[in-house]
């Protein structure tokens, strides 16, 4: 969800887009520099060789654009939407391979020029968050109270487990067929 929030600030604030480079996912222009961004949760999202291929998949990103007229600078960014990172600039021996990496507020500061959006950003994913949980709550109460019924009916017998019965409808060779109107979905 954060991604896409990322991408629409970027899309309402610079005519940012979704990119189809691999490890980029926002693309967009400002101020006279084109940037490549790989869009990750948290700072800590991956091992050295994940962190190697999305250099070297920025690298072919900046030669593509290059090739298809981008004559701006172009950098890349690895975001991350909330954490905290002290150094932005990493650099490499290969100046293609050199990206930034801005983390929580200072990423959406990045993307946006608004220091306050890291937090104003989350009221509104909160909400629908909560409204979310509140379907998921009562979908899996009903399924719950639907799946107590349905084993009640086909595996109890005066207030007791029948377990010659649910084992052999677990585990029996051949089709088991309950006794029982309703079919049950419990396994």
């Amino acid at each position: 969800m954060f991604g896409y929030s990322t991408i629409y600030v970027s899309q309402s604030l610079y005519g940012g887009f979704k990119s189809n480079f691999k490890s980029v996912d926002l693309e967009f222009e400002r101020d006279g520099i084109y940037y490549i961004v790989g869009i990750k949760s948290g700072i800590n999202w991956a091992n050295s060789d994940q962190i190697a291929a999305m250099k070297s998949n920025f690298k072919i990103a900046k030669q593509n654009l290059r090739q298809q007229g981008v004559t701006n600078e172009i950098i890349a960014v690895n975001g991350c939407m909330y954490g905290r990172e002290t150094v932005h600039l990493k650099n490499n021996i290969d100046i293609e391979k050199v990206y930034y990496k801005y983390a929580g507020q200072d990423f959406w500061y990045f993307i946006s020029n608004d220091d306050n959006l890291y937090q104003e950003i989350i009221v509104p994913i909160d909400e629908k968050a909560k409204e979310r949980d509140e379907k998921f709550k009562s979908a899996y109460a009903a399924k719950v109270n639907e799946m107590t019924q349905e084993f009640i009916l086909n595996f109890m017998t005066n207030n007791q487990i029948d377990w010659v019965k649910l084992i052999d409808y677990v585990s029996k060779r051949g089709k088991f067929e309950l006794d029982n109107s309703i079919q049950t979905s419990l396994f």
